[in-house]
């Protein structure tokens, strides 16, 4: 992976523990089922064997590849392909120049041509005779300038035509014509071949007798389809007469093809002809998804060997007397059923000191979903020389830059990264020192620390207002441009200068609680002039109708900025603060507030690369990073999957940070997870040490 090396170096200036493996369950996955699950959990299935030629109609356009090269043909949607194991032959032309019984003299007029000009010459021995020719053409036309050119100094030459045989390979055909080549082909996506369905990464392969082609498919998808062929010609309509069977049966046959698999990797199972879009079968299938019969062995291990599947259709009695599928399968076989989704096989891979106070940990865990892991950061509150606090990028609103790069900056331990951002901005509040450096974005989760130390995660909403003696205007954000007839505030984290004005736009200057200038865009007298912001101060810029509520100011007047915070920031005594969410844990329990705080799909729903922080009872806060979209490495998780992992660590409440390809840790100067991209960014949550 990524970094490895570099981790490795930051791992050795820590003072280390490394644990052995920690299993949650009672069992364990076994070393094979631990490969099937890094694997994808896909199947290699035999579709046909030998064939001489093969014909399929993608059904979606795909790319076909050669895996010898980077060579490939576009396959197009609903096209017919025929793949046929073909040896070719193919044409060139020499030039012959003599003829001669004798060896010697044919050598020597090969040295004299070659003296000549004419290299690439050879002897070949036809019929007791040796014959000098001269080049490799590939069409007739390209030997007869080098004939005249002969010709010109005394040499008689004539074309002679040869053919070669190419080395066996397979052709693919479309409308007739030869479209591509390969000695073993594969594309991704659908296709359908004699009437089947075939989903997955398909391969074509030549074999001694004729092509063979393979399909790796999901699990389930080859359980379902080898049961249509089984069930063919039931009426599936009497779904609850048969559906305690068909769970059973799908169990049975998922065991069979997993022990089949573990023993020789390619499965040749004559049932399954493609996927079935019976939905019974499908709903009955993924109603027992990850089930299957086997045996614990001594290490604890789940160990799946093959059935018998005759046996269960020798007691149809079970059914009929209205037993569920599993104890059909309890009174037919010797055998435990276990469900594969609730088990996971955990291990504390790492458990060092960065510091008296703050540890760092790497977990990994692999459960049916597949492989995940873990960076944590645990943060002893207690001890007062180690601080947290919201770092921004550059140090000021608009920098973007990598967590490395921000940690230097800020000469901190470690850190983590932040809240949600665009190209420009935080998206939600960051407060900083007793400063608004960015407004809440739709109220969301926020981290606040106060001056005593206390964590609070909570929901924030804020209003922001200019009060003068005579007048009170709100302002609608911070540190950003003032959309359409809004004002908006900017304070020294923004940068030296506030945006220069634009038509229709009124700007006040506040040093020292006191309106210092009003400036207006009058006739390009502004125009790309930026004002200094006062180090004491802030400026005000307000855009369209708006800039009527800043023309009850006057120059001289005093003027005080009120940032009324829900919960009320004054009186917890909020000294530092940070949003990203959703929420994932209140007072012990998980709650995921998604919806609520109107999260969007990219985020809520699905498996990625996530980080999060949250507090444990005895006054830890506990920062997590999680890797993901790397099949075999680690899947990422879901918001569920997260807030279940840090239940378990101990936390009671807690919230989601910025993810995807932001996920990121860094300790002591080195990146401790394993990002799919190195993404920069703008904000983090650092953490570092009190100088005495």
């Amino acid at each position: 992976m990524p970094g490895v090396n570099l981790k490795i170096v930051a791992l050795a200036l820590l003072m280390v523990v490394f644990i052995g493996q920690i299993p949650l369950e009672a069992v364990s996955f076994s070393p094979e089922l631990v490969e099937f699950i890094r694997d994808g959990k896909e199947v290699k299935v035999l579709v046909a064997e030998t064939e001489k030629e093969i014909s399929l109609i993608p059904l979606k356009s795909a790319r076909l590849y050669r895996t010898d090269d980077a060579g490939y043909l576009d396959l197009e949607e609903g096209k017919n392909y025929s793949f046929r194991l073909e040896t070719l032959e193919k044409d060139f032309y020499n030039i012959q120049v003599f003829a001669t019984r004798e060896q010697g003299k044919a050598e020597k007029i090969l040295l004299e041509l070659s003296e000549a000009g004419y290299p690439n010459g050879i002897i070949v021995e036809e019929k007791g005779l040796f014959k000098v020719r001269l080049g490799n053409y590939q069409e007739l036309e390209e030997c007869l300038p080098v004939i005249r050119s002969l010709r010109e100094s005394g040499w008689e030459g004539w074309p002679v035509r040869n053919r070669e045989s190419l080395s066996e390979s397979i052709y693919v055909y479309t409308q007739g014509a030869r479209a591509f080549h390969g000695s073993r082909l594969y594309f991704s996506g659908s296709f359908s071949y004699k009437g089947g369905l075939y989903t997955g990464k398909h391969y074509i392969e030549q074999v001694s007798r004729g092509l063979n082609i393979f399909t790796s498919t999901g699990l389930d998808n080859l359980v379902a389809g080898s049961m249509e062929t089984l069930f063919q010609g039931i009426d599936f309509s009497y779904e609850d007469k048969y559906s305690q069977f068909i769970k059973a049966y799908s169990i049975i046959l998922r065991t069979n093809i997993l022990s089949d698999y573990f023993n020789k990797q390619l499965i040749i199972n004559p049932l399954y002809r493609g996927n079935t879009d019976q939905e019974v079968l499908i709903k009955n299938v993924q109603a027992t998804s990850g089930m299957v019969l086997g045996k614990e062995n001594v290490k604890g291990e789940i160990e799946i060997q093959e059935l018998n599947d005759v046996e269960l259709f020798t007691n149809p009695g079970l059914v009929l007397q209205g037993f569920d599928y599993q104890q059909i399968l309890t009174k037919t076989y010797d055998s435990t059923l276990f469900d594969l989704k609730k088990i996971r096989n955990e291990k504390l891979l790492v458990d060092a000191e960065v510091e008296w106070g703050l540890k760092y940990k790497e977990i990994s865990y692999i459960d049916w979903q597949g492989p995940v892991f873990y960076t944590v950061l645990d943060l002893d509150l207690s001890r007062r020389r180690l601080y947290f606090q919201p770092a921004l990028a550059r140090g000021q609103v608009s920098g973007l830059e990598s967590l490395q790069a921000i940690v230097r900056r800020y000469g901190a331990l470690a850190a983590i990264n932040g809240g949600y951002f665009d190209t420009s901005r935080p998206l939600g509040l960051v407060y900083i020192d007793k400063t608004i450096v960015s407004e809440p974005v739709k109220d969301r989760t926020a981290l606040l620390l106060t001056e005593d130390n206390k964590i609070i995660f909570e929901r924030v909403s804020w209003q922001g207002y200019l009060e003068t003696n005579n007048s009170k205007v709100q302002f609608h954000g911070v540190n950003r441009k003032p959309g359409e007839n809004q004002i908006t505030v900017f304070n020294r984290y923004y940068g030296k200068e506030a945006p220069a004005l634009k038509p229709g736009m009124v700007e006040v200057v506040v040093g020292d609680n006191l309106i210092r200038e009003i400036n207006y865009y009058i006739d390009n007298y502004m125009k790309d002039r930026a004002t200094t912001i006062p180090e004491e101060g802030y400026i005000v810029q307000a855009h369209g109708k708006a800039c009527q509520e800043l023309l009850l100011f006057n120059t001289g007047d005093p003027i005080y900025l009120q940032n009324y915070f829900k919960p009320d920031f004054d009186e917890y005594k909020v000294r530092t603060a940070i949003s990203a969410g959703p929420r994932l844990l209140r007072d012990g329990e998980i709650s995921i507030s998604s919806r609520e705080e109107e999260f969007q799909p990219d985020i809520a729903v699905g498996r990625a690369p996530r980080s999060a922080v949250g507090l444990t009872a005895d006054n830890r806060l506990v920062f997590f990073t999680i890797d993901g979209r790397q099949p075999g490495y680690s899947v990422g998780v879901t918001l569920q999957e997260l807030a279940e992992f840090m239940k378990a660590y101990g936390i009671v409440e807690g919230m989601n940070l910025d993810g995807g390809n932001s996920a990121s840790m860094v300790v002591r100067g080195f990146t401790m997870n394993n990002p799919l991209t190195e993404r920069l960014i703008n904000n983090a949550i650092i953490i570092g040490k009190e100088q005495l």
